[in-house]
């Protein structure tokens, strides 16, 4: 292919710096935006607690949730550039868009561990950029959460494959750890990490071991603590509910496949986004038709995936539990909120659909 050769003659370092500063290019004109209406209100620009940076504001913003939510670091953020900018959009977008491409390059170094080549690992770090579904976390100062949140999750599997590479060296195991809290409290959907490190485990073929079991127990026990302040933040503010007070057990099992199948479908083809996609209303107690067709979008697309497992097995399976584990916090398991999905709630699970089709690539070239 002309494009890898072209490429070859560059260093990764390079294509790297290259993309970064093309894409910086691209997010510039976030920087002229305002605070949006829906939800910038609440977290900045009426936010008391982030306006007067004093030792008693931290405490407070460390030990309560916030409209039903736990991310302290997050709020701290905004704190901090208040201090400093007061209420400048330009610097909270900014902010948004540094950590962003910080994420890209950090997607970029995650598929170099999982051995893609280089145009491969740039291809996907591009996609996790610029793709739509991918927008509302960067744009909407709101949603900075999923951009801290990312960040810390990322940059700990980072070092989680650097102390698989010399297990000797437990420091890279302790940097993991901190960087699991640090992504925990900017967002509580990092509870899935202690999951993804096992699953990174079986694709390295770690064996099952007591050692591994103590090993991964204080990130579980990590995650139980999340779990327990978000649940209560959740419950304390009235923002969830049980499923079944609308929605039958019969019906579950299609609020689950149909935003799989969303996600999906919207990343191969990201049309008709929006803000919030509301809960189906029932007619007749049923749901919309499109929600039991979703059932068969997923045998396409097991299907497909089938045909991608020829390539590299283990990673493409990877790469589909990963998306599992990150995107199966939103979905109607547990509890109904009022949305049924989200693109922000996409922005790490998204990794996971990233990978999928680059053994595809790889195969072309």
């Amino acid at each position: 292919m002309w494009l890898t050769k072209v490429m070859t003659k560059f260093s990764s370092t390079t294509q790297v710096i290259a993309l970064i500063s093309i894409l910086a290019l691209f997010f510039t004109r976030l920087l002229f935006f305002d605070f949006a209406n829906y939800d910038d209100n609440i977290y900045v620009t009426n936010n008391e607690f982030i306006k007067k940076f004093s030792l008693e504001n931290i405490q407070y913003i460390f030990s309560h949730q916030f409209f039903g939510h736990y991310f302290p670091i997050t709020l701290f953020s905004y704190s901090i550039e208040h201090f400093f900018f007061g209420l400048n959009p330009s610097i909270f977008h900014f902010t948004n868009v540094f950590f962003h491409l910080l994420n890209t390059l950090l997607v970029y170094y995650l598929l170099k561990e999982l051995k893609f080549l280089n145009f491969s690992c740039l291809l996907g770090a591009l996609i996790f950029s610029i793709h739509p579904m991918q927008l509302e976390s960067v744009v909407w100062i709101g949603a900075r959460n999923n951009i801290l949140f990312g960040f810390f999750f990322i940059s700990g599997l980072i070092t989680y494959f650097n102390f698989l590479g010399d297990e000797s060296k437990k420091t890279n195991l302790i940097f993991t750890f901190l960087l699991f809290i640090l992504s925990g409290l900017s967002k509580s959907s990092a509870v899935v990490f202690p999951v993804v490190l096992l699953l990174i485990d079986w694709l390295k073929s770690r064996k099952i071991t007591i050692a591994l079991f103590l090993e991964k127990l204080p990130f579980f026990l990590g995650a139980a603590c999340f779990s327990y302040v978000a649940s209560n933040a959740a419950n304390s503010f009235g923002s969830v509910e049980s499923i079944y007070l609308k929605y039958s057990l019969f019906q579950q099992p299609f609020l689950i496949s149909y935003p799989i199948s969303v996600y999906t479908a919207k990343f191969f083809i990201p049309l008709f986004l929006k803000i919030n996609y509301a809960n189906p209303e029932l007619v007749n107690g049923l749901l919309p038709w499109f929600y039991y067709a979703s059932f068969a979008t997923i045998i396409i697309i097991l299907v497909l995936l089938a045909y991608l497992l020829k390539a590299k097995k283990k990673v493409v399976l990877f790469g589909l539990i990963f998306f599992l584990v990150n995107i199966s916090l939103y979905l109607k398991i547990f509890f109904s909120t009022n949305i049924i999905l989200a693109e922000r709630y996409a922005y790490i699970a998204y990794l996971g659909l990233i990978i999928l089709p680059l053994p595809l690539v790889e195969f072309v070239n």
